[in-house]
């Protein structure tokens, strides 16, 4: 029998999370034929950790010098499944991602793509092109070419399920990658250049997006007039919100309590996301609703919901970890008691 389903990555000094990324994939999900991983050269022993699982799981990594999507189109360039999913590596999956991935697979078929799960098949994935050679935006940059390129992308309005794990010994988020704070500036220009040439982020987003203008914002705004100013097209956020087609859990054999749904910056993209939110909110019925951190929550169960915002607020930048905390449990707060009946 072939191989059928192929995991890929790229990673890059994930030692401190790396084994527990690749024991709980394969726990969540047993039926995961090959795991294929670019290693940007870690300096951490994050290749060495691989190897070794290597030898309890069917993982083959490879070495090469590349940004974040080029090293995932060269991890896909290895995978043989006929149907490819694409994870990050700093990232831990509940038994529950499992059950949601075999699920989606009995719905996945070519022309076809879930987004926030990266699941579709090889010849969807051919169609899309493959991986721009960014190291910031390219899993949206993908996701919008796959819309411009007639592949249906698919939301199943549930939680990932999974908890993306940014605080390593060296420090949070982009941290883990720099040695001093020159560093991180330099490093967050570059990945802003990659968002805005990859996603044409134009200057409104970026003022609607920053909302304070100083010394970064201004920076941001002479890279967004660059690469944006000689053409005007919409946005890859913009693509993938408006033309993303949304499924129900049970429309796809998952538990109706399940349901959970997220947009973010609804001030800035609101008239693009707006028919989607009421068509989910006409089709669902009987859901809960708050805004935090500039997002739009709707979800069922107030268990999913505070797994959902646990994850969220871990996920953001420490500066603004207690503020948002606050504002997570006042909105689980008053939400659970004001339910949107249609």
């Amino acid at each position: 029998m072939g191989i059928e389903l192929s995991v890929y990555a790229t990673v890059y000094n994930n030692a401190y999370i790396v084994e527990k990324c690749v024991r709980s994939l394969f726990n969540a999900l047993p039926d995961i034929d090959e795991l294929v991983v670019v290693d940007n050269y870690s300096t951490d022993g994050t290749y060495e950790i691989l190897l070794e699982l290597g030898k309890e799981y069917p993982i083959r990594v490879y070495r090469y010098r590349c940004s974040r999507g080029l090293g995932r189109q060269l991890a896909f360039n290895k995978t043989r499944g006929r149907y490819v999913m694409y994870i990050d590596m700093d990232t831990v999956f509940d038994k529950r991602w499992g059950y949601v991935v075999k699920h989606l697979l009995n719905e996945t078929s070519d022309n076809t793509l879930w987004n926030y799960f990266g699941l579709t098949t090889r010849r969807t994935a051919e169609l899309i092109g493959g991986w721009r050679d960014q190291n910031y935006g390219e899993d949206w940059e993908f996701i919008a070419r796959a819309i411009k390129r007639g592949v249906e992308v698919r939301i199943p309005t549930v939680p990932s399920f999974c908890l993306n794990v940014k605080k390593a010994p060296t420090g949070f988020g982009e941290y883990r990658y720099v040695r001093n704070r020159l560093s991180l500036a330099v490093r967050l220009l570059k990945n802003f250049a990659d968002n805005v040439r990859g996603c044409s982020i134009g200057v409104p987003e970026v003022m609607y997006r920053e909302k304070e203008f100083n010394l970064k914002t201004l920076a941001y705004l002479a890279i967004s007039s660059i690469f944006t100013f000689p053409r005007s097209r919409p946005s890859c956020t913009v693509i993938v919100y408006r033309y993303s087609r949304y499924f129900l859990p049970e429309e796809v054999g998952l538990p109706k309590d399940w349901f959970l749904a997220f947009w973010g910056y609804i001030d800035v993209y609101w008239s693009y996301i707006k028919d989607r939110v009421f068509e989910v909110i006409k089709r669902a019925r009987n859901l809960n609703i708050c805004v935090v951190a500039r997002g739009l929550l709707m979800y069922r169960s107030i268990d999913v919901a505070k797994g959902f915002l646990e994850g969220f607020i871990q996920s953001i930048s420490k500066r603004f970890y207690m503020k948002i905390g606050r504002v997570v449990k006042s909105c689980l707060h008053y939400s659970y008691t004001v339910p949107i009946k249609t």
